[in-house]
Parts: structure tokens; C-alpha cells; sequence
């Protein structure tokens, strides 16, 4: 007898108890599978390994707060702005057809802005900065778990949160982050129905039902999806239809309302018909080398190289043989999603306007994830090292991607408001030789928030008839980028009497003030060689350490031929010098 095998009069330690079941071989695969490689790492995580993506997404999240509120609002923001204060979601949804876009996007801003109980220009853009967010984080469960990889995963997120093209658009109160993140949430669940999951068709489909009512053009990332299903697992096709069918019942009461917009943006273009109407127009650019070069540059943040050889990287090491076919077909949805959609994208441009660079922002995912997949193929020792080169060049390079900056309207309208007097005119010129100010879309919000005491007719809107009457208009605040000339007919007017006292430059805009001297002062002559008339204090008393605004106005009474400077002085009342300050006397256009 075996010395360790029990004695048979020995009790059992199951005496008293049925003995469990056999295990099946059923059931033996399945504990293999849980405690093997087809286990979920997220099981897995525990609170040391969190820290590197957590880090990950403070980062991401400090770039997209960082200057949120520092460019103006431009006309396309000032239309979300204008949605978010409808009084309720019923009289959103009714205005929507007269706009370019579905409601989804509106509806979350809408809500938003009713949860922050403010318009304030920061806290409206975080409502793009929470799906942006949102991505990032979606993104690295996508690399762990496709790929079975936290570096993966890590790599991604690190690409995506510093992406300079999706850092700008996370900055934006506009939809598309919100896309990246809907289309990203697609291509999850359908990952998961694909794995066995077959309850996620439904919330597939009405993923895609999220992505028609946010944005129309996420239609090529379904026909994206469908092929790869199609090329890799059409058996699955049958089951799937339900989502496809969900999606259409959830769309299809807004169909109407889509035809209504696609007919109306064809007429504003002077196209007939719904089929040539279909196509942005006026935004859109052709398919040529220099588009498609522009494109590169800026979702690479101008380092193409950096970006195609990880790139490369990927597709070579990702589709080697010694790679399981579970890998490569996830390499592929990650290969369609992103040239395929360029692909439908530029070619159809080609034949129809169909091409912007944000209309394509939804790919920026498939970029992260073949970031990762490169990285993690390479040598384990440089992963870590490699993914903080990403970070470290995403940081130093993503504003390379920005777009041209949009007009500072929020400056301009804080600098005038700072210094404007009763009856100052302002002529905000922006349109090419216009003679009336263009107040007008994204203008509006600033005039209601940082100057409300500004009325309609404080603005020049019949130039130079507006600013002929130099006694009724002496000082003229002239606002315009440095591109756009004054007409000579105005600037004849306007200079006659008045002089540039002040300038403000805000990158290619100019805010001049044009003031003609108070005339109703009287002159002191100085030493027959000056006249100089001084602007009376509005105020005579003041408190230390208050500042005492004084104009001075120099004429000369003959030319002069030497350089002259003066001297300020201010007194107390005990005739103690308590400030002075020296200044010189500069020759302008023939007057000092």
C-alpha cells in the first residue's frame, strides 16, 4: 500500500458529504481560459500598475484645459452657444434643420450648460473636454484588451492625449471630440460582439444611432465597420443585423429632417436637387498633393517621420506569421479604420466636396493604436522609454498642429471697453473696403458678456459720414486686421482733425484710436515754439496711489530744429514733488 494513500477504515474528509462533480472538460477549458492568456488585464490591474495611465490622463487633461478660454469664439461656436441657450430641448430639436448638423451634439451642450448654470466661455468648452478625456481613457482599454498589452494600451493613450490636432479640438465647443469618442465606443462594442458578446449588437446599434444624430459624415465609419465584419466575420453578419435594424428604426424619424437640411445647404450653394446638394461646399478642399501633404503635417504636428515609421512599424511587426490570426484581425480593424476612411474620404472628394480636416478627426484613434501596437513589439526594455518619447513630443510639438488663430474678438472688445469714453464711435471693420461695422455671429456673445452697455449706434455704420462731424464725434475707435486698408474717402475724414493717440496689436489685428485735441481748452504757448493744450481732470481729487489720466497736446508753432523733451511733475500740497516723469516730443505726419 501507498504510504501517503489514507487507510481504508481511516474517515474521509468528505464522510457526511456528497462528493463534488467531476469537473467537465467544458468547464476545465473555461477555468483554463479565465486564468490564462484569454483573461481580461484589467482583471489583473492592481494600484501600482493604474499609475501610469492615471499619470497619462492628467497630462492629457492639463493640455486640454490649458489656455481653454484663451481664443475668441468663432461663428461655428458661436452657433453651439447659440443652441445651448434655447429655452428647452423641444425648441433645440425644432431649430436644428435650419443648421448644417443633427441635434445630438446641441442636446449635450444643451445639458451641459443647464448643469453649469453658465455661458462663460472656459466652462462651455469643458463639454468638449470631457468626451476628449473620455477618449483618451477608451482608447487604452482598447489597446489592453485587443491587443491583451498594457503597453499598448499606455503608448495610445499617451499618443492620443497629446495629439496636437486633437488637443486643438478638444479646445473647441464643437462636436468633434465628442465624434472620436462615439466612434471609438462603436468599434468597442462591436469588438465585443465579434468576441461572443451577443446582447452588445443592441448597444452597437445604437452607437451608431449616437454617431448619425452628432454628425453625418460618421456614416463612412459604419460602411468602415460593415467591411471589416464582412472581410473577417460574416457568419456574424445574421446576428448583427439587429443592431443595424436599431439603428435604423432610432434614425429613421429624423430622415426627413436631414433631406430638409442636405435641400438647403444645396440652394444656399445654388445646387439643385438632393443628390447634387449632397457635400459641404464652402469649406471643403479638393483632393491634390498639397491637401493631402497638409494633412500630414497636421495630424503629425509637422514630425511625419516620427509618425509614419511607428506606423510602418506596426503593419510590419503587427502582421508577421508568429503573430496569432486573433491579433491580426484586430491589427486590421485598426488598419480599416484608419485607411479605408481616408481612403472613402479622399476619394469620393474627388467626384463630390466631401473633404475637411476636422471631418476626419475620428480617425485619430486608429493612429493611437497602431502607435501602441509598434511600440509594444518592440525590445521590452525601451517600452516605457519609448512611450515617454511620445509624450515628451507630443508636448514640446502639438501646437504645431493648430489651426491659424481665430480673431482675438475678446481682446479687442476688452481693450476698447477699458478705454472708451462718451461718445467714442466705434468702426469694427472686418469685412474687405465695407463702410459699417461687421457686428455680426460670434461678435454678438462678446457684446452681451465683456461690453453690454454698447449700443448700435455707438458704431460706425455709414463711413466717413458717421465721423465727419468732428465735434459731435471726436474720438473714433478703429478696429481691423492689418490686411484690410481704410478706404481713402473715410481716411481723408477721419484724419483731417483727429490723430492716432493710441495703438493696440493683437497678432494681425490693430485697434487705433483716432482723437481730435479739446479744442475747447485753451492753448498755452511755450516759448513761441509750442502750443499745448491739456485735457481737464474729470476728477480733481484723488487718493494715494491712485492714477491721475492726462492727456497732453502738443502743437508746434513753427518747425522746430532741435529735439525737445518735458517734464511732468506731480505736487502735493505742500509743493513737494511727489512723481514726474520725462517724455520727448515726437514729429508725427507734419504735427508733433
Amino acid at each position: 500500500m501507498n504510504a501517503f494513500q489514507p487507510h481504508p477504515s481511516a474517515p474521509s474528509p468528505h464522510a457526511g458529504r456528497p462528493h463534488p462533480p467531476a469537473p467537465s472538460p467544458h468547464a476545465e477549458r473555461g477555468r483554463k481560459r479565465r486564468n490564462g492568456r484569454h483573461a481580461s488585464p484589467l482583471c489583473r490591474t492592481g494600484s501600482t500598475l493604474r499609475l501610469p495611465i492615471i499619470a497619462v490622463l492628467l497630462l492629457a487633461w492639463g493640455l486640454f484645459l490649458y489656455h481653454l478660454d484663451f481664443e475668441s469664439l468663432w461663428i461655428d461656436e458661436w452657433i453651439t452657444w447659440t443652441f445651448g441657450k434655447q429655452k428647452t430641448l423641444f425648441d433645440l430639436v425644432r431649430e436644428a434643420p435650419n443648421r448644417a448638423h443633427p441635434p445630438g451634439y446641441y442636446s449635450w451642450v444643451w445639458l451641459w450648460m443647464r448643469w453649469i448654470a453658465s455661458d462663460d466661455v472656459f466652462l462651455m468648452r469643458v463639454s468638449s473636454v470631457i468626451p476628449a478625456i473620455l477618449s483618451v481613457a477608451l482608447v487604452y482599454r482598447l489597446g489592453v484588451e485587443w491587443f491583451r498589452s498594457r503597453v499598448t494600451g499606455l503608448a495610445a493613450a499617451m499618443f492620443l492625449g497629446t495629439m496636437g490636432i486633437f488637443v486643438y479640438y478638444a479646445r473647441e465647443l464643437r462636436m468633434y471630440t465628442l465624434v472620436v469618442l462615439l466612434v471609438s465606443v462603436s468599434w468597442w462594442l462591436l469588438r465585443r460582439y465579434l468576441d461572443g458578446h451577443e446582447r452588445t449588437a443592441w448597444a452597437y446599434g445604437a452607437s451608431l444611432a449616437l454617431m448619425a444624430y452628432t454628425y453625418y459624415f460618421t456614416g463612412v465609419m459604419a460602411f468602415v465597420q460593415f467591411v471589416f465584419v464582412v472581410i473577417w466575420y460574416r457568419r456574424r453578419l445574421r446576428g448583427l443585423a439587429k443592431g443595424y435594424a436599431l439603428a435604423f428604426v432610432m434614425v429613421l424619424p429624423w430622415l426627413p429632417q436631414f433631406v430638409y437640411q442636405v435641400n438647403n445647404l444645396g440652394k444656399r450653394h445654388s445646387r439643385d436637387g438632393f443628390f447634387n446638394a449632397l457635400g459641404k461646399f464652402g469649406t471643403t478642399q479638393p483632393t491634390t498633393i498639397r491637401t493631402l501633404r497638409d494633412f500630414i503635417n497636421t495630424y503629425t504636428a509637422e514630425q511625419p517621420a516620427f509618425v509614419i515609421i511607428f506606423i510602418g512599424l506596426a503593419i510590419f511587426l503587427g502582421y508577421s506569421l508568429r503573430n496569432p490570426r486573433w491579433y491580426r484581425r484586430r491589427l486590421s480593424a485598426v488598419s480599416l479604420w484608419l485607411m479605408l476612411t481616408l481612403l472613402l474620404f479622399f476619394g469620393i472628394n474627388i467626384f463630390r466636396s466631401f473633404y475637411n480636416l476636422r471631418y476626419v478627426l475620428m480617425i485619430v484613434p486608429s493612429v493611437a493604436l497602431l502607435i501602441g501596437v509598434a511600440v509594444a513589439k518592440l525590445p521590452k526594455p525601451a517600452h516605457y522609454g519609448l512611450v515617454g518619447v511620445i509624450g515628451i513630443t507630443g508636448v514640446l510639438f502639438h501646437t504645431e498642429a493648430f489651426l491659424p488663430a481665430k480673431v482675438p474678438h475678446n481682446e479687442i472688445f476688452q481693450t476698447i471697453a477699458a478705454h472708451y469714453e462718451p461718445g467714442d464711435r466705434i468702426w469694427y471693420n472686418f469685412s474687405l473696403g465695407a463702410l459699417g461695422s461687421s457686428i455680426q455671429y460670434e461678435v454678438e456673445y462678446y457684446l452681451s458678456h465683456l461690453s453690454p452697455h454698447f449700443e448700435p449706434d455707438m458704431f460706425i455704420w455709414d463711413a466717413p459720414n458717421d465721423v465727419a462731424n468732428v465735434n459731435e464725434t471726436p474720438r473714433v475707435w478703429d478696429v481691423r486686421p492689418y490686411w484690410i486698408d481704410m478706404p481713402d474717402e473715410v481716411q481723408s475724414v477721419l484724419t483731417r482733425d483727429r490723430f492716432m493717440t493710441e495703438e493696440y496689436i493683437f497678432g494681425a489685428y490693430e485697434v487705433r484710436l483716432y482723437e481730435a485735441p479739446p479744442m475747447e481748452n485753451p492753448e498755452t504757448i511755450i516759448g513761441d515754439l509750442f502750443g499745448l493744450r491739456v485735457d481737464t481732470l474729470d476728477d480733481p481729487v484723488y487718493r494715494p496711489g491712485a492714477v491721475v489720466p492726462l492727456e497732453t497736446w502738443w502743437r508746434a508753432v513753427a518747425h522746430p530744429t532741435l529735439d525737445y523733451s518735458y517734464t511732468l511733475v506731480l505736487r502735493d500740497e505742500s509743493n513737494a514733488v511727489v512723481a514726474r516723469q520725462d517724455d520727448g516730443l515726437a514729429w508725427l505726419d507734419g504735427t508733433p
